[in-house]
């Protein structure tokens, strides 16, 4: 299911805050074992899903326009 995914549940934990608190960053720890490589790490994140759960909420912030 897409919602017990790492970045499914990133996006409804954030609806969550963003609807109490009006952030212009945030950026969200998986915990340093989460990369793709780490012999601890069960994830196994690449770089590209960690930034996927980061870009678009950045992105797409009010206060990050192209008009600025």
């Amino acid at each position: 299911h897409a919602h017990r995914s790492i970045p499914g549940m990133l996006h409804i934990n954030l609806e969550t805050v963003l609807g109490v608190f009006e952030a212009l960053l945030i950026v969200y720890n998986t915990g340093t074992d989460s990369l793709q490589g780490d012999p601890l790490g069960r994830l196994q994140l690449t770089l590209e899903m960690a930034f996927l759960c980061i870009i678009p909420y950045y992105f797409t912030n009010k206060y990050f326009t192209e008009d600025e």
